[in-house]
């Protein structure tokens, strides 16, 4: 049974619809701060995963709930109800089609196990539950991924992100100043500098443009292949959407690797076997774009903060926010450590000198040692070559792989998200990236339609 492919038309923008109309009745039950108002809401969005399970369209309503997921719970430190219904859709989805599991992946898995638990074992750590749950999402992931790869739109599973990072963002800046909702997020602020950070319903800035990058990313892929005119303004106005959301947050890693990105695709996209009147229309949409983000007073206060903050980088501890030194620490034990070195910590909670590394490279050194980062890469690129085996790559697909592969996990060398539920998403966005690209020829026809922006 195909669980998770739809298999019928679906209204993807009633869909949407019911996920924005939820996402505002949380914040309004939060807002008010009322236990039963949270738990009936929290309810109905379980119900409404539920239902639309059934109707195949989980995928997308999943990422659109990502940027809402540090709210979907009753009180700050809890774990949020967004996880207990991502690992239920796993947890259906293999039990469903457990017969898709792969001995290549489970091996993986299992030796990963040992490893973590040996190093668990000599260091005195015990096993709690993050560790068992993390273990478990490596077993029942995969199945998921293999099971829905081929059955959503990779536009549509975008737009459903994009109107998650979106929404969540713009009402998170409305509402961050009511006590009920301050308890959940940090809006970093330095009025005598005149910084106000701004990081949807996330506490940190950076976790939060991690969502924005590899949803621009994406949007900014989808347009080289794109056709349908209203997708392509949707896909326009998404673009300049994230990009505000982005520059709010006023992170300068983010800043950095978008632009990046930017010139890396700008450049992919000229050496394509496209018309010039085509590369020279996509020059200037992205020179109208950029023109309207440095003039318009949308976006003049972000632009100001931006520059503020890049003014203080004066050293490399500075333009890292502390953390060269952070690194260096870390790195420092590893050569002092050779058992952290090879087999790390078994995946704890405990960090150096009670600091997380904010850097998901040496995290993954941290916790499961090279050894262990090895085995889980190699779980990683066993995902990949079963989602391509049905379609060819070739060598003019990888300048696009490179771009989303950059858009995607670079910010990750600033943060640490071992431990939360964007490990597992962001990963599962980027696969259903990686197999659009693999499927796409990319030579962009001059003719372009009509049709709806979401008919899927």
């Amino acid at each position: 049974m195909d669980f998770y492919k739809p298999q019928e038309k679906i209204n993807y923008k009633l869909c949407l619809l019911l996920c924005l109309i939820i996402s505002v009745m949380l914040c309004a039950a939060q807002v008010i701060g009322n236990t039963l108002l949270v738990l009936l809401v929290l309810i109905i969005f379980i119900l409404f995963i539920i239902v639309y399970t059934f109707k195949k369209l989980t995928v997308p309503i999943l990422l659109f709930f990502l940027p809402w997921s540090p709210l979907l719970k009753f009180s700050p430190g809890q774990i949020s109800v967004y996880t207990i219904a991502f690992f239920a859709v796993c947890l259906v989805a293999f039990a469903n089609n457990y017969k898709r599991m792969q001995l290549n992946y489970s091996i993986f898995t299992v030796l990963l196990l040992v490893i973590t638990g040996f190093s668990k074992l000599i260091s005195g750590y015990y096993l709690d539950k993050g560790y068992i749950l993390f273990f478990i999402f490596l077993i029942l992931f995969p199945v998921m991924t293999l099971e829905c790869i081929d059955g959503y739109d990779y536009y549509i599973i975008t737009i459903f992100f994009v109107f998650g990072i979106v929404s969540s963002s713009l009402l998170a800046k409305q509402i961050y100043v009511f006590p009920t909702i301050a308890r959940f997020i940090d809006v970093f602020s330095w009025k005598e500098m005149g910084i106000t950070r701004y990081s949807g319903f996330y506490g940190d800035s950076n976790f939060y443009s991690a969502h924005v990058a590899p949803a621009l990313t994406a949007v900014l892929l989808l347009t080289v292949r794109t056709r349908k005119r209203k997708r392509i303004l949707v896909l326009i106005a998404s673009a300049v959407l994230l990009l505000y959301c982005g520059f709010i947050a006023a992170s300068k890693s983010f800043i950095i690797i978008i632009v990046l990105v930017i010139c890396l695709w700008l450049i992919v996209f000229l050496f394509t076997k496209n018309k010039i009147s085509t590369k020279l229309m996509l020059v200037l949409s992205v020179f109208l774009v950029g023109l309207f983000v440095f003039t318009s007073s949308l976006f003049s206060d972000s632009l100001e903060v931006i520059m503020i903050r890049f003014g203080q980088g004066l050293d490399a501890d500075t333009l890292t926010t502390g953390r060269n030194s952070l690194w260096k620490s870390y790195l420092n034990l590893f050569l002092d450590d050779p058992k952290v070195l090879f087999i790390g910590r078994g995946y704890t909670d405990i960090n150096l000198y009670g600091r997380a590394s904010h850097n998901t490279a040496i995290q993954m050194i941290y916790q499961f040692g090279i050894i262990g980062s090895v085995l889980l890469i190699l779980w990683i690129s066993t995902i990949v070559k079963y989602i391509l085996r049905s379609v060819k790559m070739s060598v003019k697909h990888i300048p696009f792989i490179t771009v989303l592969v950059i858009g995607t996990f670079a910010l990750w060398m600033g943060l640490d998200v071992m431990f939360l539920d964007e490990f597992f998403l962001i990963i599962f966005f980027f696969l259903f990236g990686i197999r659009w690209i693999a499927s796409s020829d990319f030579k962009v026809k001059n003719k372009v339609s009509n049709e709806e922006p979401m008919d899927g």
